[in-house]
């Protein structure tokens, strides 16, 4: 029996196979996309890859689904912003595999780089829902009130 080597996936956007790509200053793999732009991370390379990601993301239990499959298991995959920035990302809930399309890892770098050096920058994936709504409105009257950030 013949075994074929292990194809890249296809992209969620418009059907293409994804490129390989190894990342500057960094060991880790993103899958790109050829005509979209769009590029794909298997589940923790993103936090890997960019010293800026929000540690320990999970898509929310209330991020709708979207009609991307996940280019690894076909799962459709959550959609929500990317803490902290206007990034609207897919995320597979089962593998935690992200889809970003063109340009927004830039826009993820970028804001967060920004957040990381005034010091706003929070590590760790927020809590989501009325939850974290109430914390980060209770973080923002603090502010307002003793002149925070």
């Amino acid at each position: 029996m013949r075994h074929e080597p292990r194809r890249s996936p296809k992209c969620p956007a418009c059907g293409r196979w994804l490129d390989e790509r190894k990342l500057r200053n960094s060991e880790q793999t993103a899958y790109l996309c050829p005509r979209c732009q769009g590029c794909w991370f298997d589940g923790g390379d993103l936090e890997s890859a960019l010293s800026v990601a929000s540690r320990g993301l999970a898509a929310p239990k209330d991020a709708p689904e979207g009609d991307r499959p996940c280019p690894r298991d076909g799962t459709l995959m959550r959609q929500f912003d990317y803490p902290q920035t206007l990034a609207r990302i897919d995320m597979c809930p089962r593998c935690r595999g992200i889809w970003l399309d063109a340009r927004e890892l830039q826009e993820i770098r970028v804001v967060r780089s920004d957040l990381a050096r005034r010091g706003k920058l929070e590590r760790d994936a927020p809590p989501v829902g009325i939850k974290g709504w109430l914390i980060q409105f209770i973080d923002d009257s603090f502010d307002d009130l003793f002149g925070g950030g």
